[in-house]
């Protein structure tokens, strides 16, 4: 939950998808999460989920992550800000950065994952808090994983092995690992 000011559902999502759009160079994919995929009629923040693109060495090693060209241009335009309005730095990590809406005033949650991950990581950042830790909690704990799993670092375990598992797909990460599918508007 944000302590920003509440936009409405329609206009976050079309600065959803524009900055979507924005990041798409840098990405192999990039959606909307958190309560605009959940189509609530308010939000206070805007959720995206990427799989960036890589600049690489001429062996093909990664170096740096494209969509972070991408953000450096926004914020060079003035359309995010990498700071808060005492001119502290946002968090700004691999996995997630946080950025100002400098139109809206509102933060964007930027989420980067592989694309192994990618059904997982959408369902826990389409959230809301309470369905994201069922799905990191198992069964025999009151939650909705299957009992021989766990979820750590972003990706999903096999508890009798340690094998990573793919979870490419939300929706068969659901049924397969968490008792079903349950469209992103049903989350409670």
């Amino acid at each position: 939950m944000s302590d920003g000011p509440r936009i409405p559902l329609d206009v976050a999502g079309k600065i959803a998808d524009a900055l979507g759009a924005e990041l798409n160079p840098g990405c192999e994919r990039v959606d909307v999460a958190g309560s605009i995929r959940r189509r609530r009629p308010e939000v206070g923040d805007i959720e995206l989920l990427c799989i960036p693109r890589w600049h690489t060495d001429l062996l093909g090693a990664p170096l740096a992550s494209k969509v972070v060209d991408e953000l450096r241009r926004l914020v060079a335009d003035n359309v995010l800000a990498d700071r808060d309005a005492d001119g502290r730095r946002l968090p700004s990590g691999e996995r997630y950065r946080q950025y100002i809406i400098v139109s809206l005033g509102c933060k964007l949650d930027l989420y980067a994952t592989h694309a192994c991950a990618w059904g997982l990581m959408l369902a826990l950042r389409t959230g809301p808090a309470s369905f994201s830790q069922s799905l990191v909690t198992r069964r025999i704990q009151g939650g909705r994983l299957l009992d021989g799993y766990e979820v750590a670092g972003g990706r999903l375990r096999r508890l009798s092995d340690g094998a990573l598992m793919e979870t490419r797909d939300e929706r068969r990460f659901l049924e397969t690992y968490c008792g079903g599918w349950v469209a992103p508007e049903g989350r409670a």
